[in-house]
């Protein structure tokens, strides 16, 4: 699985550095977007439930915290212990704490079972408990400490699969930040740039053993909208305390013991918030027409129907060769792939122009009925790369490479040079 994870990354990273998000851009509109992120939001549902069913009462409870919080209470000054006025107060942490004191009252009141083998079990605050005394203190990761990187065909289609949705979410996240932080649209060398180093990182995950890439997390979005904290800094100092509980296992071990429910309370807000925000991008078509109804209607209804099917009647894939039954099994049972390729066929087949598509208003990141200009606080040096573009501007070929702040795709296109008596005519 290492080395498919290998593969998969390095063309993940290709995609960056050779600028095909730009080609992507001119044919990968909100139309093809909502739908593919719509169906993989409510792909989690059965995520959120394994979480939300050992107490639904603690979970309900939880999510209700997080709405008053975020919602009802937005703007309002609360008198809390660790409230004040210039910071605030972390709302989903505070939700968090708030269920976990509930679950270890429960828990030591002799209200929740002590079976493990009953999904309640996991309410307990002390279900991890094993997991923090089985935990080394340290442990630190080195490649290779799984054995030799091998490379297996279906394991590879899958994880390339996961790439080309990875993809193209993450195109959508950067809108979608940029918007929640009142910045301007991201450029595309910035966008080539962020794309290059997922895939990047994620070639370093399979050279270290992990079972899993690295792309953009929706729900941190979600985060951002509520807690209108978008620095840059905070995510490091965040980056900086997983190496930590990383290489300290009994302190990463601590989170394991957080109560399902708990999560899963916590958590339906922010993919909520999620959900809302991937809705949002209509705002940059013109849902009226027809053919934009009915491209978001049938990718949708599609991308729920045929992986349904195919999961129940997985007998009736026979083509003769089973490294292809597989691939057809992996892409017509995952509903965000298969709703999205259809959006992608019908966006892109339909006639209808830039704008009906709101392929032109989404690259501007406008909006045909707000003004979110006036909401822009920054201007594009935001996504400049400290202290090195200075630099890059006095190096001539740097403008040729797509994740340069100074590229753009027309420093590829031909220009000849009129003379005076030309320009006049």
């Amino acid at each position: 699985m290492q080395g498919s994870l290998i593969l998969a990354g390095g063309l993940h990273m290709l995609i960056g550095l050779t600028g095909l998000v730009g080609v992507l851009l001119n044919v990968v509109g909100p139309l093809t977007v909502v739908p593919t992120l719509l169906l993989l939001g409510i792909e989690l549902n059965g995520v959120m439930n394994t979480f939300c069913e050992p107490q639904w009462g603690v979970s309900a409870g939880t999510c209700l915290i997080s709405i008053i919080l975020a919602v009802y209470l937005n703007g309002w000054n609360m008198p809390l212990p660790m409230y004040t006025r210039s910071r605030g107060c972390h709302i989903i942490l505070f939700a968090i704490l708030i269920g976990w004191s509930v679950c270890g009252i429960l828990t030591y009141a002799g209200a929740l079972t002590s079976d493990p083998n009953d999904k309640q079990y996991k309410t307990r605050t002390d279900f991890g408990a094993d997991t923090i005394e089985r935990t080394p203190w340290a442990t630190v990761p080195y490649p290779g400490q799984f054995g030799n990187s091998e490379f297996n065909t279906g394991i590879f289609l899958a994880f390339f699969l996961a790439t080309l949705l990875s993809v193209i979410e993450s195109i959508a996240d950067y809108y979608a930040c940029a918007r929640l932080s009142h910045l301007p649209p991201p450029p595309l060398s910035a966008m080539n740039r962020g794309i290059m180093m997922e895939g990047f990182m994620s070639m370093i995950a399979g050279f270290f053993g992990a079972g899993h890439a690295t792309t953009t997390y929706s729900n941190n979005i979600g985060l951002i909208g509520m807690t209108r904290v978008a620095s840059r800094r905070v995510f490091q100092m965040l980056a900086i305390q997983l190496v930590i509980c990383a290489v300290i296992g009994k302190l990463g071990a601590v989170f394991v013991t957080i109560p399902y429910p708990v999560l899963g309370g916590s958590s339906i807000l922010s993919f909520g918030l999620f959900i809302g925000i991937m809705l949002s991008y209509l705002q940059f078509v013109d849902i009226n027409l027809t053919r934009n109804m009915a491209v978001v209607g049938v990718s949708m209804l599609t991308g729920l129907m045929v992986p349904n099917w195919v999961k129940e009647n997985s007998t009736a894939i026979k083509t003769g060769s089973d490294e292809f039954d597989k691939f057809l099994m992996m892409t017509l049972t995952n509903p965000s792939f298969f709703g999205g390729f259809v959006a992608f066929i019908l966006d892109n087949t339909l006639k209808g122009t830039k704008r009906e598509r709101g392929l032109a208003a989404w690259a501007l990141g406008e909006s045909q009925s707000v003004d979110t200009q006036s909401q822009i606080e920054e201007d594009l040096d935001v996504y400049e790369i400290p202290i090195f573009t200075k630099y890059f501007d006095k190096i001539p070929c740097m403008k040729y490479l797509p994740i340069f702040p100074t590229y753009t795709p027309e420093n590829y296109k031909c220009r000849k040079q009129l003379t005076p008596d030309k320009e006049k005519q």
